[in-house]
C-alpha cells in the first residue's frame, strides 16, 4: 500500500509535478488562443493528477462489506467502521468538488481577454483546489494510521485448514507456536506478551496447516474484555478451526483455577461445535506427582466437556516432551476437513455415500411418477367443459358433411401442467394435403373467451 501524505505534502507533490510536466515559458507576442491553451493545460493537469492520486488511495483500502466476516469484525475492533467509511467518502467528495472548480474556470479561460486576465483566472483556480485539499487533513491522517494497522494483520486464509492455540495468560501458547512452526514469536514471563494475532505454517502428510497464536483471555467476565482479547473471541466465532486449548497445571494453578473454569464455561457456546484438544502444559515442573482432589475434578470436567473425542494430552515446551504426540493425535480428528485417517474409516464413508446415492435415485423416480399422475388428473374443469363442447359440435358437423371427411379438424394433443401460463399449448390439424401447427401462449392470447372453434377457423 502507498503511504498517504499530509495535506501540505500532497499540495507540494501536485504543484511540483505540474511545473515539471507542463510548459513554463510565455511571451507577449503569443496569440490569445495560445495563451489560453497554456493556462488551460495547467488547470487540467492539476485536476487530473489530483483525481488519479485520490483514486489510488481509495482503491488500496478494502471494502468492509465485501470481506469475510472474520476480517470485517477484526477491522471493526482495530478501528471504528463508520469513521473509516466517512473518511473515504470525504476523499471521494473532494474529487467532485475539484472537477467543478476546474470546469468553471476553464469556461472563464475561453473568454480571457488578455495575458494578465488568464493568469489571474489560473491563480484563483489553483488556490481553490489547494484550499479544498487542506480540508482533507484529518481524514488523510486517520487513513494513514489505518494503513499502518492493516500492515500488522497477518495474511490468514479463512478457507484453509487452521489450528488455533488458545488459553489463559502465561499458559505457554507462544512457546508451543515456536516449537510446532518456524514463527519466531517473542516469549516473556509478563502478561499480554502477544497483543496481536501471529501466524505460522507447517505441513503434515502433504497437508499444509496454518497455526494462529492468539492473545490470552484474562477477564472471566466478557463485558470487560480488552481489544486484544476481543480478537481471540473473533477467531473463535468466525473461523472453522481445530482448537488447542492450553491449561496451566503448574504452581499458579491454585490462583487461576476459578478463572480458567469460568472462561471455559463461558466459551462453551463458541467452542462446542468445533474439534478441540485440551493440553496440560508445564509437565517439567512435576505437578503430576501431587494431584489434589481439585485437580482431579477439573480433569473430569475437561473430559466431560468434550464427549466425542475425550482428548486431554500433556506437553512441556521446555523439555520438548509430548509435542510430537500432540501433532500425531490431533491432525486426524475430523476426516472430512482435517487430514488423513485409517483405511477403515474411508471404507465406512464410501459405503455410506453409496447408500445415499441409491436412496436419492429412488426418491427421484418416485417424484417423477407422482408428477406424471398429477399431469393426467389435474386439469381445470373450465377447460374440460370447453373441450367436450367443441367435440360435440364437431360430431354434429361430421354427420351433416359425410362427403368431405378430410375437411374435419381433429385435436391430437392437449396437455395441461401446473404452471399453465408458462408452458405453451400445441394444436395440430390433420388433412390430406396440409399438416400445420400453431403454438399459443395463454399469457398473450385470450384463450377462454374465444374457444377452440374460432382458433380452428383461423388456420
Amino acid at each position: 500500500m502507498i503511504s498517504i501524505p499530509n495535506s501540505k505534502k500532497l499540495i507540494n507533490i501536485i504543484l511540483s509535478k505540474t511545473q515539471r510536466k507542463t510548459p513554463t515559458i510565455l511571451h507577449k507576442h503569443f496569440s490569445l488562443e495560445k495563451i489560453r491553451k497554456f493556462y488551460m493545460r495547467k488547470i487540467k493537469y492539476v485536476h487530473q493528477y489530483f483525481d488519479f492520486f485520490i483514486r489510488k488511495i481509495i482503491k488500496n483500502f478494502p471494502i468492509i462489506d465485501h470481506l469475510h466476516p472474520f476480517f470485517g469484525d477484526l477491522l471493526n475492533i482495530l478501528f471504528n467502521r463508520n469513521n473509516y467509511k466517512i473518511a473515504l467518502n470525504h476523499l471521494n467528495k473532494s474529487r467532485f468538488a475539484v472537477s467543478k472548480i476546474s470546469t468553471n474556470h476553464l469556461r472563464l479561460l475561453k473568454y480571457g481577454k488578455s495575458l494578465y486576465n488568464c493568469q489571474q483566472i489560473k491563480k484563483t483556480a489553483l488556490g481553490k483546489i489547494c484550499k479544498n485539499i487542506k480540508k482533507l487533513e484529518s481524514s488523510l491522517l486517520f487513513l494513514e494510521k489505518i494503513r499502518l494497522q492493516l500492515k500488522k494483520i497477518p495474511k490468514i486464509d479463512p478457507h484453509r485448514k487452521t489450528i488455533l492455540i488458545g488459553g489463559s495468560q502465561g499458559s505457554g501458547k507462544s512457546s508451543l507456536m515456536n516449537k510446532i512452526t518456524r514463527a519466531n514469536v517473542t516469549v516473556t514471563n509478563g502478561s499480554y506478551t502477544s497483543k496481536n494475532l501471529f501466524l505460522g505454517h507447517f505441513s503434515v502428510n502433504f497437508f499444509q496447516w496454518q497455526v494462529i497464536d492468539s492473545p490470552g483471555i484474562a477477564a472471566s467476565n466478557f463485558f470487560y474484555l480488552n481489544s486484544f482479547e476481543i480478537q481471540t473471541m473473533n477467531v473463535y466465532a468466525n473461523l472453522n478451526c481445530l482448537i488447542f486449548y492450553l491449561i496451566d497445571f503448574g504452581p499458579n494453578f491454585k490462583s487461576s483455577k476459578q478463572k480458567q473454569f469460568k472462561i471455559l464455561f463461558r466459551l462453551r457456546k463458541l467452542i462446542n461445535k468445533k474439534k478441540k484438544n485440551f493440553i496440560l502444559t508445564k509437565t517439567d515442573l512435576n505437578w503430576e506427582k501431587n494431584i489434589d482432589f481439585k485437580k482431579k475434578t477439573f480433569l473430569n470436567f475437561l473430559i466431560d466437556f468434550e464427549k466425542e473425542s475425550k482428548i486431554v494430552s500433556k506437553a512441556s515446551c521446555h523439555d520438548e516432551i509430548g509435542i510430537m504426540s500432540v501433532r500425531e493425535k490431533n491432525f486426524c480428528l475430523n476426516h472430512k476437513h482435517y487430514g488423513l485417517r485409517d483405511k477403515n474409516v474411508f471404507q465406512h464413508i464410501r459405503k455410506d455415500s453409496i447408500k445415499k446415492k441409491e436412496e436419492n435415485q429412488e426418491k427421484v423416480k418416485n417424484t417423477k411418477t407422482l408428477r406424471n399422475q398429477e399431469k393426467k388428473t389435474k386439469i381445470f374443469p373450465s377447460i374440460l367443459s370447453i373441450y367436450q363442447n367443441d367435440n360435440n359440435l364437431r360430431t354434429k358437423k361430421s354427420d351433416q358433411n359425410q362427403e368431405e371427411p378430410h375437411k374435419e379438424d381433429k385435436l391430437r394433443e392437449f396437455f395441461y401442467e401446473k404452471s399453465f401460463s408458462s408452458y405453451e399449448i400445441e394444436f395440430s390439424r390433420l388433412c390430406k394435403k396440409v399438416n400445420k401447427k400453431i403454438k399459443i401462449y395463454p399469457k398473450t392470447f385470450d384463450f377462454f373467451k374465444l374457444g377452440l372453434l374460432k382458433l380452428l377457423n383461423n388456420f
